[in-house]
């Protein structure tokens, strides 16, 4: 698999979904085509068909979930997929999404569609609820980069859906970021301590929590708190003053 308009001998992390039984593999990627020949995907190579998106009165990069986002027209991809996949009876289990979904060149494509998942879930799935339901993107990227300490600026621990803060979790998931950290550093992709603030790779890390708004939909916030981490390490938090302050992870005394 691989993205065949990059380089077909290396690939690039798209391509059609392959299914493996016995030993043998074969393409399961969902078809959804209408009378006129439209279908979910453009080519042979399962990448998403934009013509959903570049009718006339679409802004296909509007931001989904947000206002002016519903004219992005990505809602009409799911639509599609629901009226002709002859497949499947709506809704149906979320991992049929997978094999649904298609590859993209744009980003903001990718974010928007995965937003119209969400916004739309209760045409197309039976995981609806915010505990059940769970994200779908992918991007890919060469592993010499990802495997090289020197490009990581931080480290982010996302607080699962409605917690606010890390130190109000119950200890046992204080443990287990605890280990993970410990992970990071035994890789070298972290540094414990003050002096490593500023340093890649470093101490430096930040928290994201899930903020739901009133309508249901979801956004990420950055924050820093001062939390102890299991016997092994405590994530410090220096408010700003005079413009500067930091959020850093050290070793437990």
């Amino acid at each position: 698999m691989g993205n065949p308009y990059y380089d077909n001998s290396k690939g690039g992390g798209t391509g059609c979904h392959l299914y493996v039984d016995g030993g043998k593999s074969s393409i399961n990627q969902i078809d959804a085509i209408d009378p006129n020949g439209l279908n979910l995907v453009k080519n042979y190579d399962c990448e998403c068909d934009t013509s959903f998106v570049e009718a006339p009165g679409c802004n296909q990069f509007a931001y989904s979930g947000y206002q002016g986002g519903d004219t992005n027209c990505w809602d009409e991809w799911i639509k599609h997929w629901i009226a002709w996949d002859k497949t499947n009876t709506f809704p149906v289990d979320i991992k049929m999404r997978d094999v649904a979904a298609c590859w993209m060149h744009s980003m903001r494509d990718m974010i928007n569609l995965q937003n119209w998942f969400w916004l739309n879930r209760r045409d197309w799935t039976t995981d609806t609820g915010k505990y059940d339901y769970w994200g779908w993107n992918e991007i890919p990227i060469q592993a010499s980069y990802t495997n090289d300490p020197l490009n990581y600026k931080t480290l982010a621990i996302i607080l699962p859906v409605d917690a606010w803060d890390l130190s109000s979790m119950n200890k046992q998931y204080k443990i287990a970021v605890m280990k993970a950290l410990a992970w990071y550093e035994r890789k070298k992709y972290l540094k414990p301590g003050k002096r490593f603030r500023s340093k890649r790779p470093g101490s430096y890390i930040t928290l994201l929590r899930q903020k739901e708004d009133a309508n249901g939909n979801f956004d990420f916030e950055f924050f820093c708190e001062s939390v102890v981490l299991g016997q092994k390490y405590v994530i410090v938090y220096e408010p700003e003053n005079g413009g500067t302050g930091s959020c850093y992870v050290k070793k437990r005394r």
